[in-house]
């Protein structure tokens, strides 16, 4: 039998975690479109749901002595906040996905007296201005 076939229950703590950091993160890049800013609330409904439900899991897993399991879960709560911590800024990602699509909207602004050009990526809740 393979080595993590023993402990399912690790594994699948770790593989839920990584799915619930891409599904996550996919609702907040979805956000940055106008027809799906609700997006962004689905999002922190998503994370303070999975908030909840760790601090529940942990406080089950102390009260029933599951150390494995306690640990398990610390290790997926690590692993998404590493992957939060070492993911690309969303409004960054966003402008290389569509980046082709701002150039071609730069290009056709009149050109400034200063000779620069600015132009305002919009999410639902905040403006970050590309030069």
């Amino acid at each position: 039998m393979a080595p993590w076939g023993r402990d399912r229950f690790s594994t699948g703590v770790i593989i839920y975690a990584v799915c619930f950091f891409l599904a996550y993160k996919a609702l907040f890049q979805l956000a940055y479109i106008n027809a799906y800013s609700s997006a962004a609330n689905w999002a922190y409904g998503l994370v303070i749901l999975h908030a909840v439900g760790f601090i529940w899991c942990a406080f089950v897993c102390i009260i029933s002595l599951w150390p494995r399991q306690l640990l398990s879960f610390v290790c997926a709560a690590a692993l998404v906040f590493g992957m939060q911590l070492f993911s690309p800024n969303p409004t960054l990602l966003h402008f290389w996905l569509h980046e082709g699509g701002y150039r071609e909207q730069v290009s056709t602004l009149p050109p400034s007296p200063d000779g620069r050009i600015s132009k305002a990526l919009y999410s639902h809740a905040t403006y970050s201005y590309v030069r």
